[in-house]
């Protein structure tokens, strides 16, 4: 489990208890429109928070999850908005949770699974920014499949200039989804290339350096069309650009869909290194899953949101789960990844950490009901 600071006001929020009073309100002036939460708890307790203070996002969570244990439990003053805000959201997330493992039975097997992952994940890109810098070199330069790996650790392999070379290679895990690829041996002067990856519910974000180079590549999914952006610079000087606004695919099998979710109506798209990402959406909930490998062996990471809105309302987004899949023949693992929030208890205590593997018996009924 990922060690995390918390701030005092963190700590606050991860405290609250004996809700007395919760009020989702706005304020609307010249200058502001802004979602606001006030609670009164405990007695003699206040936090009262709008969505541009730190720890607003926190808030929502803790009082969705203490609501929904006390609300049997005790008075909680609340307006008609303020209730079904926090029951819609509190009954999604219950039945997403039960939805997503019901297929499965929890294992303490011990796996090498998220080493699998980082590399599955992290060196396509990896070898797609390594050709995008020798292109403005003016070489070329062309990856085989072959891919000595270990334990965080490997080789790249590939044929530039009539010459095979080979690239180490060091992946580590920063924190949370967010990785660092270290390869040595770049361009003439052999030098290392660090690439910091981050996959988020918003997009992909890379950023990367060697010798003078530097760049930044980003896919945006946060508008109506996914867009991907790539600059790289040479010093100070601009001597790359390129931006692409990405169309989906249609999906002509969904296997390695997680089967819970092959209900729902997926958009594809594929990236310049062969990624999938796949994103959806379900009454307030949203999903996001990004995929690399074959058919034979598939890793994703996905995420799952829930937006808070009512009448035409947005009062921000809570991530419910995030996850890992491994899909093959022989078995599929779900392992769910640390909490995204400090106060989200519920998660935290029922999924955060823990593994399963996919009941083919069991599998195999719910596809037969479908």
């Amino acid at each position: 489990m990922t060690a995390r600071h918390m701030s005092d006001r963190s700590i606050k929020i991860a405290s609250i208890r004996n809700l007395n009073m919760v009020n989702f309100y706005r304020i609307f002036d010249e200058n502001n429109d802004l979602s606001c939460i006030m609670v009164y708890y405990d007695n003699s307790e206040i936090i009262n928070l709008s969505e541009t203070d730190e720890g607003f996002f926190e808030l929502l969570e803790k009082v969705t999850e203490v609501y929904s244990l006390e609300e049997n439990q005790r008075s909680i003053i609340a307006d008609d908005f303020t209730r079904e805000l926090l029951k819609t959201s509190a009954c999604y997330r219950t039945k997403e949770y039960e939805r997503l493992t019901s297929l499965f039975d929890e294992t303490k097997e011990p796996d090498l699974f998220p080493n699998a992952y980082s590399h599955k994940m992290m060196l396509p890109i990896v070898r797609y920014v390594m050709e995008s810098i020798y292109g403005v070199e003016g070489i070329k330069i062309e990856f085989n499949d072959y891919v000595r790996e270990w334990y965080g650790r490997g080789s790249l392999n590939a044929r530039s200039e009539s010459v095979n070379r080979s690239f180490p290679f060091v992946i580590r895990k920063l924190n949370g989804t967010l990785y660092r690829v270290e390869v040595s041996n770049v361009l003439k002067k052999y030098k290392t290339l660090t690439v910091n990856i981050l996959h988020s519910f918003d997009g992909i974000t890379v950023d990367y350096s060697a010798s003078s180079y530097s760049g930044i590549l980003r896919v945006s999914f946060i508008g109506e069309e996914p867009v991907m952006n790539h600059v790289i610079k040479l010093g100070d000087k601009e001597v790359f650009w390129a931006k692409e606004n990405m169309k989906p695919f249609e999906e002509t099998d969904n296997a390695n869909i997680y089967p819970s979710f092959s209900r729902v109506k997926w958009e594809s798209f594929i990236l310049p290194w062969k990624e999938r990402v796949m994103t959806a959406r379900e009454g307030a909930l949203q999903y996001r899953l990004y995929s690399a490998g074959s058919n034979k062996k598939m890793f994703s990471f996905g995420i799952c949101n829930h937006v808070l809105r009512n009448e035409g309302i947005n009062l921000g987004r809570i991530c419910m789960f995030a996850y890992l899949i491994f899909e093959s023949p022989l078995k599929t693992e779900l392992h769910f990844l640390d909490a995204v929030s400090p106060a989200h208890w519920f998660y935290r205590e029922n999924y955060e950490s823990k593994k399963y593997i996919l009941n083919k018996e069991r599998n195999q009924s719910y596809g037969d009901q479908t």
